[in-house]
């Protein structure tokens, strides 16, 4: 691919590196099993997915403030995400159904509507980058939903491609690219646009499935597998210009081999601060990835391991990547850490 790649401490011309660090700065006991966290834009609202009930608290620097509860009779929430760009929040329901929310209306909650189509759980949930009027969901059904609003959302195309769970739905920055990840061992690439049908572009098929996937350019993405190897490596596709397909060049070793993992935990790369963040086992692994252009660099290192005494962590990065928020089954508590953000000098070639 003639990529050149530099590990942490490799040497030659000078360049300045950020060595990422969140420390804890409060936590809060929350009894439960909790499976999804999500945070707005603006670091204010905090919603929290526990059993049959949605908890909503006012967050502001790292305190918290429980301002509403919403109980969802016989219905586990699996699944939170809020809007970018709209004050819409989103729940994934154990009945099979997405339910749309006014983060408004938190003094009287009431879902706007509820969108009904998977035969099985959502599991993934993406939103267009530009427009937000496009929600795509993935499923325990092996089926990619595109839902759009034209006065109402209605679910517009339905992708069967698959043969097994949808674990990872993931947008291009321009909106006209999406990758899908499942249990079937296989990657899919689709194009498309709001005015037209969404094509497969690129099949890719893996000796193992995974959980998380993530751009972290205009022509590199990570995808995280599930494997018991001994030791674990994250892999880093890059898109081949001449042939306009992706393709595996190279892998980052990080913590929480031959552990259980699940897809309850997204993996994050935060482009302005070049922070990557994933779960794996009984591990968070947070890295500094440059996907530079320069002569095709790639500058990568291994900022951060916290670890914890069982597999059951969920938590979410803030879009700022300020704040870390973690639950753990262990402690039962809501854990929330703050970014420290160091400037270091590498040598690098």
């Amino acid at each position: 691919m003639g990529c050149h790649i530099i590990k942490q401490n490799q040497t030659t011309s000078k360049f300045n590196m950020s060595y990422c660090n969140y420390q804890p700065l409060s936590h809060y006991k929350l009894s439960g099993v909790f499976y999804s966290l999500a945070i707005n834009s603006t670091n204010s609202l905090l919603v929290v997915a526990s059993d049959c009930e949605i908890q909503i608290f006012y967050f502001k620097m790292g305190n918290l403030k429980q301002l509403q509860v919403i109980q969802l009779q016989a219905y586990n929430i699996y699944l939170l995400t809020f809007c970018k760009q709209k004050a819409f929040f989103l729940s994934a329901q154990s009945d099979s159904s997405l339910a749309i929310w006014n983060s408004n209306l938190i003094s009287k909650p009431k879902f706007i509507c509820k969108l009904f189509g998977h035969s099985k759980e959502i599991i993934c949930i993406a939103l267009h980058p530009l427009a937000e009027e496009l929600i795509v969901t993935g499923s325990h059904d092996s089926l990619i939903k595109f839902w759009y609003i034209q006065q109402r959302w209605y679910c517009r195309q339905t992708i069967s491609k698959h043969t097994d769970s949808v674990t990872s739905l993931i947008f291009h920055s321009t909106g006209n690219q999406l990758i899908s990840c499942s249990k079937d061992k296989s990657i899919l690439i689709f194009e498309g646009s709001n005015q037209k049908l969404w094509q497969i572009k690129q099949h890719i098929q893996l000796p193992n499935y995974g959980y998380r996937s993530s751009y972290i350019s205009n022509n590199m993405f990570i995808f995280h597998p599930n494997t018991d190897q001994d030791d674990f490596h994250l892999q880093i596709f890059k898109l081949n210009p001449s042939q306009q397909e992706y393709e595996e060049f190279f892998q980052i070793l990080i913590k929480g081999k031959k552990q259980f993992c699940y897809y309850y935990f997204p993996c994050t790369y935060n482009n302005s601060k070049c922070i990557f963040l994933t779960k794996n086992g009984c591990f968070i692994n947070i890295l500094t990835i440059i996907p530079s252009t320069v002569k095709s660099r790639f500058y990568f290192q291994l900022d951060q391991t916290i670890e914890f005494e069982n597999k059951y962590i969920n938590g979410i990065l803030s879009d700022d990547g300020d704040f870390l928020i973690i639950w753990d089954e262990e402690s039962e508590q809501l854990q929330i850490r703050q970014l420290q953000q160091h400037i270091q000098t590498n040598f690098l070639q």
